[in-house]
């Protein structure tokens, strides 16, 4: 999952894609989210929606992590501020929680989890139908991800990006625990 969330981050801001409604985490976001990740059952696909101030939850289990999205609601308007402009008067309003329409009987297969939470939110991104994911794609899903990374690892572009790419000093940041209050 982290492979491709950096290869669209990377198509993102190489403008290979013309969408500049996304942002898309960064492996310290993501490190910091595995931890609590442990905790959870399945995948939970979120959608933060800046304008509205909503937390949009595609969750495979039907609200069962509600607990940890809304912890991470109550961060989202932080997280704007710190990377804000310095001066601004960014009001830390909290974001609400809307739980999205899923399909039951979905992911059958535990070792499909990361490829369901990825086409979840590839249909988000380019805007089509959920019901098009289902667990007999999944086989063809997998391998058109693995082909994907493949791909970007012979882009010369994403491989001159990658070997500029300096990653962040993770022993030395800080990590948060979305249990304490």
């Amino acid at each position: 999952m982290d492979a491709m969330m950096y290869i669209w981050r990377e198509k993102t801001s190489l403008r290979r894609w013309n969408i500049d409604r996304v942002a898309f985490m960064n492996a310290m976001f993501c490190l910091q989210i595995e931890k609590e990740y442990k905790k959870c059952n399945h995948w939970v696909a979120v959608c933060v929606n800046m304008i509205e101030k909503k937390v949009e939850v595609y969750d495979c289990n039907r609200g069962r992590n509600r607990q940890y999205v809304e912890k991470f609601a109550c961060m989202i308007p932080r997280i704007v501020k710190a990377v804000g402009p310095p001066k601004s008067k960014l009001l830390l309003t909290s974001y609400s929680i809307v739980d999205m329409p899923m399909q039951t009987r979905l992911n059958k297969s535990c070792a499909d989890c990361g490829s369901f939470a990825l086409k979840h939110l590839e249909c988000i991104l380019l805007g089509l139908d959920l019901s098009l994911v289902e667990d007999g794609i999944m086989p063809g899903c997998r391998q058109k991800i693995a082909y994907d990374i493949w791909e970007a690892a012979h882009d010369p572009i994403l491989i001159q990006l990658m070997a500029q790419h300096i990653p962040s000093d993770f022993g030395s940041s800080t990590f948060y625990d979305l249990e304490e209050d």
